[in-house]
């Protein structure tokens, strides 16, 4: 047992998790920042390294290992395994080189990452929610890894930056967009979800190719289109307890004139280009990391979701 009052007793009563099972956790793992009252009262001691390091020193060393990589792609797969695996030091990093590494995580090193999805893919992350699972979006959406949930990302993945249709590629667009709202908006990564709506691709490469890991069919009809994408609008429009909070996916609601909380269906009032959906939420949470590479608590909880689909 933890003793009371440490700061131990916040990551277990959060994450539940401790032994290999912290350490596989992205949003929890401090790798070797964790402290020795820590290494002991979470069951890490010969798991990790024994020197203990600062955040700082962990930036430094994940940033020597950074510029070893000899192109942007490899530098791409570098920090999406580094998210994969402590999401504190990722955005310390990120943040501590913006320019250089905005570049990789977002546009245009992510088109890339995209293209190459299926082939560079090594962790889950989000929600894959195909077509031939329509029946089951309930129980996706349930089976989210992170119970709650301001922001939503979500594409169908037929327009990505420019070179077009990617099919489940697309998921490296809603994890970027993400990704930049931490960095530039403050949200809390552990509260937010990227999704994949898989409608299929057109992509004759992305079919041929063996490795990839989408469903291997022709994009939907107009008609089966939008049916599923109102299936999936209207599962969030239930909310049942089980569901994302927040109000996601709701149709036009003001709150006191300060947030809103907009659907734009974008079968209906976008053209086909347009058929990628954006979730954006105006969050007043902060992401910081201290020196002991520790997640701080939000500042303040968002009381409302901005929501945009365009």
């Amino acid at each position: 047992m933890l003793r009371e009052g440490t700061e131990v007793i916040d990551v277990v009563s959060q994450s539940e998790l401790s032994g290999a099972a912290l350490l596989n956790s992205p949003v929890f793992n401090k790798g070797t920042a964790f402290t020795q009252d820590e290494r002991v009262g979470l069951g890490l001691n010969g798991l990790i390294p024994p020197h203990i390091e600062t955040l700082d020193e962990q930036a430094k060393r994940a940033y020597e290992a950074f510029k070893r990589k000899e192109d942007d792609l490899e530098r791409h797969i570098y920090l999406r395994a580094l998210q994969d695996t402590n999401e504190v030091l990722f955005f310390r990093l990120v943040l501590d080189h913006l320019e250089e590494m905005m570049p990789v995580v977002y546009t245009p090193g992510v088109a890339l990452g995209c293209q190459l999805f299926s082939h560079i893919y090594r962790r889950p992350r989000g929600l894959f929610i195909s077509y031939p699972l329509r029946q089951s979006i309930r129980e996706i959406l349930r089976s989210r890894p992170n119970r709650d949930v301001d922001v939503i990302v979500a594409t169908d993945g037929e327009r990505i930056l420019g070179i077009g249709d990617q099919g489940v590629g697309g998921m490296g667009i809603s994890i970027g967009k993400l990704s930049l709202y931490t960095l530039m908006g403050g949200i809390q990564p552990m509260r937010t979800l990227p999704i994949v709506l898989d409608v299929g691709t057109n992509n004759q490469e992305r079919l041929n190719d063996p490795e990839y890991l989408g469903w291997r069919h022709n994009r939907l009809g107009e008609q089966e289109y939008e049916d599923f994408i109102e299936q999936f609008r209207e599962t969030h429009d239930r909310r049942p307890a089980a569901l994302l909070a927040n109000a996601l996916l709701n149709h036009f609601r003001e709150s006191g004139g300060v947030n809103k909380v907009v659907f734009f269906d974008s079968c209906s009032h976008f053209p086909q280009q347009a058929r990628q959906i954006v979730l954006r939420g105006r969050l007043r949470s902060k992401c910081r990391g201290n020196e002991q590479g520790e997640l701080l608590p939000q500042q303040q909880a968002p009381q409302e979701v901005d929501v945009v689909f365009g």
